[in-house]
């Protein structure tokens, strides 16, 4: 998977950079300082040697002068009073170094040091007056040496310096590189789990130990998954109930017009006949009124359930939907009997409602008494509470 932001290259690019600079800095920083030490250190001890060579009244002889170069790593130069050089340990072949000591030191100089360069060259030379007077001839004593070897070791030391800086470089790459990932592996995980439920699969699962952000986060992620199934499974369910109320309720649409029409005919056949016939047309006209029942009711399954509230007198509305039922369960010999509260106050309720809420109830209780039965229907008003309790009562087995 590809990422036109990775936070990969986000956490680790910047740290890393900035790590790679200041190692950079660090490394200029001690290398300069290094050469600055080693200079100061070769000055301190050129000056030093220039000290007590220029107070100890040492018979400047060359032999003295050779093995103190020698010890020194350093060549010594004895000047006179007009300038020029009286005694050195210069090779007679470095005429150039002799210009430059003659150039840069002069008999009246107090005690100091300078750098100079001869072809390329760098050089560190220091001169201290001749305070004895043991021998008159010389009046300044200096200590020259080359510093290429100080820029030598310099050099060195730096390239050591960069070796470990690179490896400090490359470990702190690995161990940057471990943490980032362990960081940005969870969260690809999650991003690939997110993708799996974005394309409809409610089944995938993450599982993370860990105690952290990350794997509140995987934890969040599951529940919202499972959630979401959930809902979908409801949705879906609801979409077929709907769609079989709607299927149920264009159903019974048109079946409720021929039985309209069948109705108003058995109804005029009634009229017609005899009175020792009658008896069965009003059997079929019942019949027919318990089909509209139903039709009615299907029709309702496909409607928005929205209530119809009104004052309703519970024990006529009761009374009048039994005496329509009466012939269809008598015909099942089953019994209906009422158990009704004088004078119950009105109640505000959907008398439509109510009436297939009994009608369920009783198809019930029916379906419990195959062989005949009673089923008792009571209602009880409460005044203390203000409520009306109805109760569905049958004599069968469930």
């Amino acid at each position: 998977m590809i990422y036109k932001d990775n936070i990969y290259l986000r956490l680790s690019l910047p740290f890393t950079l900035l790590f790679i600079v200041a190692t950079a800095l660090i490394w200029l920083l001690a290398v300069t300082l290094l050469s600055h030490t080693l200079e100061q250190r070769l000055q301190a001890q050129l000056s030093h040697a220039n000290t007590i060579l220029a107070q100890g009244g040492f018979p400047y002889t060359p032999p003295l002068l050779s093995n103190l170069a020698h010890l020194l790593q350093a060549d010594i130069v004895l000047l006179h009073a007009d300038g020029s050089i009286g005694q050195t340990t210069v090779n007679t072949a470095q005429q150039a170094l002799k210009a430059a000591i003659q150039r840069h030191f002069s008999p009246s100089s107090t005690g100091s040091t300078t750098q100079f360069t001869v072809d390329n060259e760098p050089y560190l030379a220091s001169y201290q007056p001749i305070l004895s007077r043991g021998d008159d001839r010389y009046t300044v004593i200096a200590s020259v040496t080359s510093l290429h070897n100080v820029h030598q070791v310099a050099v060195e030391a730096a390239w050591w310096l960069s070796g470990g800086a690179l490896l400090g470089v490359i470990l702190f790459a690995l161990v940057g590189h471990r943490i980032t990932r362990t960081i940005t592996q969870p969260i690809r995980r999650l991003a690939a789990m997110a993708s799996q439920i974005a394309a409809g699969d409610r089944s995938v699962k993450t599982a993370f130990a860990e105690e952290n952000e990350i794997g509140e986060l995987a934890k969040a992620l599951n529940t919202m998954t499972s959630r979401l199934a959930h809902y979908e499974q409801g949705v879906a369910e609801k979409s077929r109930y709907t769609a079989l109320g709607e299927m149920a309720a264009r159903l019974a649409h048109e079946i409720r017009n021929p039985l309209t029409a069948i109705k108003m005919q058995a109804q005029l056949l009634h009229e017609s006949l005899s009175a020792d016939q009658r008896p069965r047309s009003g059997a079929i006209i019942d019949e027919i009124k318990r089909l509209e029942l139903i039709v009615t009711s299907t029709l309702d399954i496909g409607k928005p359930a929205q209530l119809q509230r009104s004052s309703c007198n519970l024990n006529q509305l009761l009374t009048e939907f039994v005496a329509l039922l009466t012939p269809m369960f008598e015909h099942r010999h089953i019994r209906i009997t009422t158990h009704l509260p004088p004078n119950p106050p009105l109640a505000n309720l959907d008398s439509d409602r109510i009436k297939q809420v009994i009608l369920n109830l009783l198809v019930n209780a029916q379906d419990e008494l195959p062989q005949g039965g009673e089923i008792v229907i009571t209602i009880e008003y409460a005044l203390d509470q203000g409520c009306l309790t109805l109760y569905v009562e049958d004599c069968g087995p469930g």
